[in-house]
């Protein structure tokens, strides 16, 4: 207020910034803070506080927010409570030389103000204390709705290393490119968090064959479409299979089932309710997030810690072609995927011409229609295997989000998530 920032109806009269102060804003966040994607929502966050338009305005979630304000209030608060102490110092006409965009941003909002009679210049422990304030207020933030979290503490049930994974190389018919990490021995999943929260959150299981995790097409991708139902996500890149006689979804099974618990437990202190846990599994995944609807809520227990207590069985599902469930020789569900009573609502997908049997599917759903509990299929005539939100030439199995959607938002009403 005393800087005249505060109260402008229209500051794009006196500052414009645009898109390349928001541009250096979110480089400015990544180098500092290796939060997952929370430094984009804080950059334009700062963006946003000098653009009139709704629309920016809209893009702030409130624990982004709640820090900004802090942040604003901590830095402005030192800033003009510091007294004068060179009064022959420079004013602020000397920033007019300086090219960075978000230094002349600067100049025309705090600096600007601070025009005669008075020209201060804060000294180095001025700054000190400003840096102070704005990395323990972000430390605070991050440490309450971290970027990525571990699964297991130290090494995982069986491993003797911790690596998070490398990266396949890229495949060239593949636009936009499509992410498959390896070799992973330390299971981590990533914290999204919706812009506009429900409070519902949903744990994705990406596909790859157990070989691989592929961490944007069955991840990230899914995430940002969750985010447009209001609804948080964690992306869990589960332990791979490293070698050749390894089954692939136990350790998998292991990894999502303790990730459950853990998003359970800590839903509270992010903000989410630990009644709205939803699980989303493509591919590889989807057979794990089968294997685990039939674990009825229990988990590995193989730490012995408070989180082995709490359940993992999810308050709803969704299966996008499942993998592998279908087992020919029996004309049944492969040994160990069950349909018990307890399971949640449940939404399945797959296609005609999937080479994993749409079977799988069926005699799921079958299982869940027998005991009564809410679940829709939608098998499409072809689209293949492994598109995830992607569209598929030839095919309209591009348009499924939007039936999952409708049914995410009808049992969320349902369970007062809405």
């Amino acid at each position: 207020r005393r800087s005249g920032f505060v109260g402008k109806r229209n500051l794009s009269q006196t500052c414009s910034p645009g898109r390349q102060t928001l541009d250096a804003l979110r480089n400015a966040f990544r180098k500092v803070f290796p939060m997952g994607a929370w430094h984009d929502g804080m950059a334009e966050a700062l963006s946003c506080f000098y653009s009139p338009s709704r629309s920016c305005r809209m893009r702030i979630s409130p624990s982004d927010t709640l820090v900004l304000v802090q942040v604003l209030a901590g830095v402005g608060g030192l800033f003009f409570a510091v007294p004068p102490i060179h009064a022959d110092a420079p004013g602020p006409a000397a920033w007019g030389t300086l090219k960075s965009p978000v230094k002349r941003t600067m100049k025309t909002s705090f600096l600007h103000s601070l025009e005669h009679p008075r020209r201060w210049r804060v000294d180095a422990w001025s700054r000190a204390l400003v840096l102070l304030i704005l990395f323990s207020v972000i430390r605070v933030h991050s440490a309450q709705v971290p970027g990525r979290v571990d699964v297991w503490p130290g090494l995982a049930p069986g491993e003797t290393t911790r690596q998070l994974g490398r990266a396949q190389p890229f495949r060239k018919n593949e636009v936009p490119p499509v992410v498959r990490m390896e070799q992973i021995t330390r299971p981590t999943f990533t914290v999204h968090l919706a812009p506009e929260p429900n409070g519902a959150v949903v744990l994705i299981l990406p596909g790859g064959g157990f070989g691989k995790v592929v961490t944007n097409k069955e991840g990230t991708e899914a995430a940002a479409w969750l985010h447009r139902q209001g609804v948080s996500a964690c992306v869990l890149s589960y332990r791979t299979r490293n070698a050749p006689g390894e089954s692939g979804w136990k350790k998998a099974l292991q990894d999502a089932q303790r990730a459950l618990s853990l998003i359970r437990q800590r839903a509270p202190s992010w903000g989410l309710k630990p009644d709205g846990i939803g699980l989303l599994g493509f591919s590889a995944g989807g057979q794990v997030a089968a294997r685990l609807l039939g674990s009825e809520g229990k988990g590995p227990g193989l730490v012995g810690d408070a989180i082995d207590q709490v359940s993992c069985r999810p308050d709803f599902a969704l299966l996008v072609y499942p993998w592998n469930l279908y087992d020919t020789a029996r004309d049944a569900l492969f040994d160990g995927i069950t349909v018990p009573a307890s399971c949640p609502p449940t939404f399945l997908l797959h296609t005609d011409d999937d080479p994993s049997s749409s079977l799988g599917a069926i005699l799921f759903y079958a299982g869940l229609k027998r005991h009564g509990i809410p679940a829709e299929i939608h098998v499409y005539g072809n689209g293949g295997h492994g598109y995830g939100l992607r569209e598929v030439q030839g095919s309209r199995i591009h348009t499924w989000p939007r039936h999952a959607g409708h049914w995410l938002q009808g049992v969320l009403e349902n369970t007062g998530q809405e």
